[in-house]
């Protein structure tokens, strides 16, 4: 990699920008590491690694999908190696963690950025293990496209309580006191006011970036990745796999080139169980990811294109009802 910089913007912030990363080594680290703005720019060229095994057969089905997903206009048939450049802003008290996490990532890619950014930047990168490269299985052959794992019940409660918090000159006794002889009637009418025009400027943020809910996905990755690609909601992608292809979305069974996606998608399971690179995947396949869910992350949320919101806002608005006036508004 050659062309990447480290500025100082403030005494407090760093610019870096990297002017060749995978999207698999973006999602890695925009999903490991905590950066406080970035910015992207897609390449028509795909990662490629000097060590990889059938190199030949590794060009030819990156190369492939690139062009199947060009002639049919069809983005979810992009693989994981296509290249983008990158531009972020981080705090430089984190820098010298951030250098370490690239460090021990599992991918040599994001290993080499980590020494070239160190030496740029003068810095001394954190003594790191590697996190081991553990084959992955298929496991969520029948698993739920969307699901709870955990649930803040007492959320309200702490709405209540912040809320009135800052805004009365009550002791905190007196509040948690109050609260306890509400309704549960005078409570959801209680946080539906605090809801009612721009909520997140009334709530203090030691409220509203508090998790509530912790929810499981299994879909596509290019319906994950635009949650992915926010800085404001908290998501972790399990390790890509290939997962039968019995188990596509109807997105991909229902289109009329079926037969020339399901060929090529086979060409890719065959590749990837052979040589275990993950770069040959493509944005179609079905992935894990987790979201831990606050109040910011669901305003985030409502201004993301992407179908697997709307799931999520079903899931959410069963288990804590009092959240569909948050997202009305």
């Amino acid at each position: 990699m050659s062309g990447a910089l480290v500025t100082n913007i403030t005494p407090d912030l760093l610019r870096v920008h990297i002017p060749s990363l995978s999207l698999l080594a973006l999602i890695n680290l925009a999903s490991t590491t905590t950066l406080q703005k970035f910015w992207y720019q897609e390449k028509k060229e795909c990662y490629f690694q000097s060590d990889f095994s059938d190199r030949r057969g590794y060009f030819e089905l990156t190369d492939n999908l690139l062009r199947l997903s060009s002639d049919l206009n069809l983005s979810y048939l992009e693989p994981l190696a296509k290249l983008m450049q990158l531009e972020f802003i981080i705090e430089s008290d984190y820098w010298p963690i951030f250098l370490g996490k690239l460090a021990g990532d599992e991918l040599q890619e994001l290993r080499n950025i980590a020494l070239e950014l160190g030496t740029i930047s003068h810095a001394t990168i954190q003594e790191n293990s590697t996190i081991p490269n553990i084959p992955s299985c298929n496991c969520n052959a029948n698993s739920n496209e969307v699901s709870l794992i955990d649930l803040d019940r007492s959320m309200e409660n702490k709405l209540i309580f912040y809320f009135l918090f800052q805004a009365s000159s009550e002791p905190v006794e007196k509040i948690v006191e109050k609260i306890d002889l509400m309704t549960m009637e005078q409570k959801e009418m209680f946080v539906e006011q605090i809801f009612q025009k721009s909520p997140l400027q009334k709530l203090p943020k030691i409220i509203y970036l508090h998790p509530f809910a912790t929810i499981k996905l299994y879909t596509p990755l290019n319906e994950i990745l635009p949650l992915i690609l926010s800085n404001k909601i908290k998501i972790i992608l399990k390790k890509p796999t290939c997962q039968a292809l019995t188990n596509l979305s109807p997105e991909i069974t229902n289109s009329p080139h079926y037969s020339r996606i399901l060929n090529i998608l086979e060409t890719v399971k065959t590749f990837q169980e052979q040589n275990q690179n993950n770069y040959v995947l493509p944005l179609a396949l079905k992935q894990t990811a987790l979201i831990s869910l606050d109040l910011q992350g669901m305003s985030e949320l409502t201004g993301i294109a992407t179908n697997i919101k709307e799931k999520i806002f079903r899931l959410i608005n069963q288990e804590v009802p009092f959240t569909q006036g948050f997202i009305k508004n």
